[in-house]
């Protein structure tokens, strides 16, 4: 089991919603990043790995159970405190 399945499995057991990782200890323990500035949305049933522009190239290499993108942190700012679903298709 990986540490983003453990996390998942915690907040289903506790009935979280969704759960922003913000302390880059945590965001490198659950994505395996090795950077310094970095985010993780994590749901029961999906995550998102959101960063800046500066470790693109190095997110797409490190960070593998979940999609890594800078836009998907762009997005992310600009929607949540709106409510709206994010698109991190990109």
């Amino acid at each position: 089991m990986t540490n983003l399945q453990k996390l998942q499995q915690a907040l289903r057991e506790r009935e979280i919603a969704a759960v922003l990782l913000s302390n880059i200890a945590n965001v490198q323990w659950v994505s395996g990043f090795s950077g310094s500035s970095a985010w993780v949305l994590a749901t029961p049933a999906d995550a998102v790995f959101l960063t800046d522009s500066r470790y693109t190239v190095q997110a797409k290499t490190e960070v593998k159970d979940m999609p890594s993108d800078s836009y998907a942190s762009h997005q992310l700012v600009l929607h949540i405190a709106d409510g709206k679903q994010m698109d991190c298709s990109h």
